[in-house]
């Protein structure tokens, strides 16, 4: 059942500490390849939708997906990306076909009432960090799956990948 509160097939997707932190010095504040993994697997052959400054943090291309940035600067381009002026333009443009937004916390925090679904690792960590995910009520959403994953040798923190969709508001 498709919810009909906020835009169908706007997906968030975010690795979040227990103290909303996603980001420090304009990279993720820790390393854990199964997550990666998860996040590969959801997005590929998807429209991911990120702001300037996430785009300009990836190492590489994200390769497989098609590569969409929103940005303030009338003359910023890069090659192999769509560029939009404003989240509404993006949204017209992708029209039935999924978004994935995966940052940064401002366009997160604009997409947050506008998502039919959010996917979060729950990472079960505290770090410093400079970037938050937004405040989030989860009354307002039901949890479809959740994968908890251990702390282990290739992971420094255990963590539980889990996807929501948005609860209707009719009665």
């Amino acid at each position: 059942m498709r919810s009909d509160v906020g835009v169908p097939n706007l997906h968030l997707i975010a690795a979040v500490a227990e103290n909303r932190v996603i980001g420090r010095d304009g990279d993720l504040p820790w390393r854990l390849p199964d997550e990666l993994r998860h996040f590969r697997r959801l997005t590929m052959g998807q429209i991911v939708l990120m702001g300037r400054k996430t785009y300009e943090s990836l190492p590489k291309r994200l390769d497989g997906r098609d590569m969409w940035v929103l940005s303030r600067k009338a003359d910023f381009s890069a090659d192999g990306i769509r560029v939009f002026a404003d989240l509404q333009q993006a949204l017209t443009a992708a029209g039935a076909r999924p978004v994935f937004v995966i940052g940064g916390a401002s366009l997160y925090a604009a997409c947050l009432p506008l998502a039919s679904d959010l996917h979060l690792t729950h990472v079960a960590a505290s770090p410093e960090g400079d970037t938050h995910f937004p405040a989030l009520d989860l009354a307002q959403w039901t949890q479809l799956v959740a994968e908890q994953h251990p702390e282990d040798e290739r992971h420094a923190h255990a963590f539980c990948m889990a996807h929501y969709r948005r609860l209707s508001q009719k009665g």
